[in-house]
């Protein structure tokens, strides 16, 4: 341990050159300065065990320590911020420990996406480009920044200085002005070997919660990619050309290249795009008539509520309208499918026999849980899209409040939906910025009750056993079991 209660600040430092921090001398006496004060700040806290024990982790997997030693030690405000939050997150510590310049610009003030506007976001990843001179710096840079202000977000959360709603747009922002980036990179290396297919378009749709704008700090991204051709037996025009099939299907898996391409941390993003026809079984890349059809004449009902939360992010406004049309036109006839309720109440059954646990910690999947308001709510948009087409929202937030101010859901049950969802998702932003296990919220319970509001941790459970049973009497009414 290198920092106890008893510490004496002039004690040798010769010990700790062993640390990736501390080989320098100028490290190891700013760290000899810095411990005196860690055992201070611990000793009137009553955490002081949990500082200390963060404080050393921090020292040992630091990749630089002389600055961030230097800074601290001149600055007490700032090292009680940096204790804080090591001490409450443990992802975040990794993090800082990697880069620990990213500390210095959370406590500088540094500009965080949630307070920008989606064009904002994008404008300037797309400016990145400016301050490189190959595409492989401006990858380097673009995963930079989302390194950066994915950081940020998870930092403010985790510190309370961010309204929790606040998380899930700003997590979202930063995805689709990142993917687009990345996106648009990956096609313009694939046009120089490939070029282009003459009249044709694509455009990129995002699904789950990624097109629902509520990602968290450890969502995946499902994407699917559509793309329409005016001839299907035209090739591309480039040095070495593809039919129109193989080009697309091509691209897209260029894309998923690109989006995980690994930095240093690893990818960017976990990438899914098994949200498209068939499944992985079909071609990776969907053509527009053939998504039409499928949706018409093939498509189960689970692929209809996933539907429910596309969005396109990228492309062409002719190929964009043409993708929301038809999956709009889709979601409108689904109230014609007679099985619509069973297969609801089918899946519902089968995924919590799958998946079956009392443990309401485990938010999303427990009986009552997200994962059943998001079945209702979808449940009442396929129901109700053929009569109030404007109706399709595909956050569930602002479904909810669609249903309600449509006198499609009551004012009880929506009361009830809505402030589950929003209590759910605040405990699963909070943690999983943190880096907490859904099943052991006692390592956290001071921080978690303290940012949602709650006295004590059984208070918070206690309330979450409320907010399930409460979901599941409302999916038992609307739904049936």
């Amino acid at each position: 341990m290198l920092v106890n209660a008893n510490i004496q600040p002039n004690e040798p430092t010769l010990a700790w050159s062993s640390f990736t921090s501390t080989r320098s001398e100028s490290a190891r006496l700013n760290l000899a300065a810095l411990r005196a004060r860690v055992a201070e700040i611990a000793q009137s806290s009553d955490l002081g065990d949990e500082i200390i024990t963060a404080f050393d982790k921090l020292v040992r997997e630091l990749s630089v320590g002389t600055h961030l030693f230097a800074s601290l030690a001149d600055d007490v405000g700032k090292l009680t911020v940096l204790l804080e939050l090591i001490t409450r997150s443990p992802r975040l510590t990794a993090t800082i420990a990697s880069r620990p310049d990213l500390f210095d610009l959370l406590v500088s003030g540094q500009r965080p996406v949630d307070g920008m506007s989606v064009a904002d976001v994008v404008g300037r990843v797309r400016d990145l480009k400016l301050l490189c001179e190959s595409n492989a710096e401006y990858l380097q840079r673009i995963q930079r920044f989302n390194r950066t202000h994915h950081f940020l977000i998870s930092a403010r959360i985790v510190m309370g200085w961010m309204p929790i709603p606040y998380a899930e747009d700003a997590y979202s922002k930063l995805a689709f002005a990142t993917v687009q980036a990345l996106a648009g990179l990956a096609e313009q290396r694939f046009r120089a070997r490939h070029g282009r297919v003459p009249g044709a378009e694509w455009a990129l749709v995002a699904l789950g919660k990624f097109g629902g704008f509520e990602l968290t700090a450890t969502s995946d991204i499902d994407l699917m990619l559509v793309y329409d051709s005016a001839d299907q037996s035209c090739s591309s025009d480039g040095s070495r050309p593809l039919s129109s099939t193989q080009y697309f299907n091509q691209l897209a898996q260029s894309i998923i290249r690109m989006l995980q391409t690994p930095d240093r941390e690893g990818p960017l993003f976990d990438v899914d795009f098994r949200l498209r026809p068939w499944g992985s079984k079909g071609p990776i890349a969907t053509r527009l008539p053939t998504l039409r059809d499928y949706l018409q004449q093939e498509s189960w009902t689970y692929e209809h509520m996933a539907m429910t939360r596309a969005r396109v992010i990228m492309g062409p406004p002719s190929i964009s309208a043409a993708v929301e049309d038809t999956l709009h036109a889709a979601l409108c006839r689904s109230a014609e499918r007679p099985s619509l309720r069973d297969d609801i109440r089918e899946m519902h059954a089968l995924m919590h026999s799958a998946k079956e646990t009392d443990n309401p910690w485990h938010i999303k999947i427990v009986r009552g849980g997200l994962t059943d308001v998001e079945f209702v709510t979808q449940y009442l948009l396929l129901c109700h899209a053929g009569i109030r087409s404007n109706i399709i929202q595909s956050n569930t937030s602002t479904a909810l409040f669609g249903l309600l101010c449509a006198g499609l859901l009551g004012p009880r049950d929506f009361n009830v939906l809505s402030g589950a969802l929003s209590f759910f998702k605040s405990i699963m932003q909070i943690m999983r910025a943190a880096g907490w296990s859904d099943a052991s919220p006692d390592i956290c319970a001071r921080y978690l009750c303290e940012v949602i509001g709650e006295r004590s941790l059984g208070a918070v459970e206690a309330k979450l056993r409320v907010m399930q049973s409460s979901v599941l009497d409302t999916f038992g009414r609307l739904i049936g079991h």
